[in-house]
């Protein structure tokens, strides 16, 4: 008998794709204040201490003290250095662009995830999955449709955001290959503390730690949510995974563009831009999660 509950990992991927499409809504806003750099480092910190007193009170650091290979341990620093560059990356392009590009871009991931499994792992990739990479691109272009002038003139800075969303895409997918393999050693929950403190060294010399007195109580509210839900958000995603199956978590997870973008409508926040709401738009971020579906969700063997 199956002691998964498929419901309760149901719930914990939307509490996760929710909190994912929020989050750069969250961050544009904290940005008002605070500096990409500054607020990133927050939310390594945050998250990084949080999870590492969890692991204090269950008795997992130990096993950490105990690392010998020097290979694990250069494993262990560029997979921490590109989730850094992930984070980094995603929340400067951010600031150039907007959380429904963001969030669309970054759809990217899993795709770019298979098809590195084919040369890293040597895995298959159907012909379905083949059709949702098509998929993808197709409702990419339906989506940035209003901001073909802008890519092609690349006077705005909108163009160099939607680079580096994209950049920050591929520096995750580069952290999940070596997340992936040093999961024979390590628990999920021992990696990401050891990675968040890495960014939250590599990101330290590049805050302005001072300007967190410089905030009002709703500010430095804000910045620890945004810490939180770093957190929080992984835990969620963690757990669902345990509870169902993982094409079920990405069938759910690939709404979080179409979340953002339902979200953005009754959201308003002075300075913040907003991608323009067009029937291709629309239909284009639908494209976007349908092809993300069939790349990540579908079993390979269909």
């Amino acid at each position: 008998m199956n002691s998964r509950l498929p419901s309760i990992g149901l719930l914990l991927a939307l509490v996760t794709a929710f909190l994912w499409a929020l989050q750069p809504i969250l961050l544009v806003k904290i940005m008002q204040s605070l500096d990409p750099f500054t607020v990133t480092f927050f939310r390594f910190a945050i998250a990084g201490f949080c999870l590492c007193c969890y692991l204090l009170v269950r008795g997992n650091v130990y096993e950490v003290k105990l690392i010998r290979s020097s290979v694990t341990i250069m494993q262990l620093l560029t997979a921490g250095s590109l989730l850094a560059a992930n984070y980094g990356l995603c929340i400067v392009g951010l600031s150039l662009t907007t959380p429904e590009a963001t969030n669309i871009i970054m759809q990217l991931s899993p795709m770019l995830l298979l098809l590195a499994g084919i040369w890293v792992f040597d895995e298959p990739f159907s012909q379905v999955q083949w059709v949702g990479t098509g998929v993808m691109f197709v409702g990419l272009t339906m989506f940035f449709e209003n901001r073909i002038d802008g890519f092609v003139s690349l006077d705005e800075n909108y163009t160099l955001g939607v680079l580096l969303v994209t950049a920050s895409a591929v520096s995750w997918v580069g952290y999940a290959i070596l997340q992936k393999k040093l999961l024979a050693q390590f628990s999920s929950h021992q990696t990401m503390a050891i990675f968040f403190l890495i960014g939250g060294l590599i990101f330290l010399p590049l805050a302005d730690t001072s300007s967190l007195v410089t905030l009002d109580e709703s500010g430095f509210l804000l910045v620890v949510v945004a810490g939180l839900i770093t957190l929080i958000a992984y835990i969620c995603f963690a757990q669902s995974l345990i509870e169902t199956d993982a094409s079920r978590v990405s069938a759910v997870i690939a709404l979080t563009p179409l979340i953002t973008l339902l979200a953005m409508q009754f959201v308003n926040i002075k300075g913040m831009d907003s991608e323009p709401i067009t029937g291709s738009s629309i239909v284009g971020a639908m494209l976007v999660v349908c092809g993300s579906v069939m790349v990540s969700a579908l079993d390979r063997g269909s």
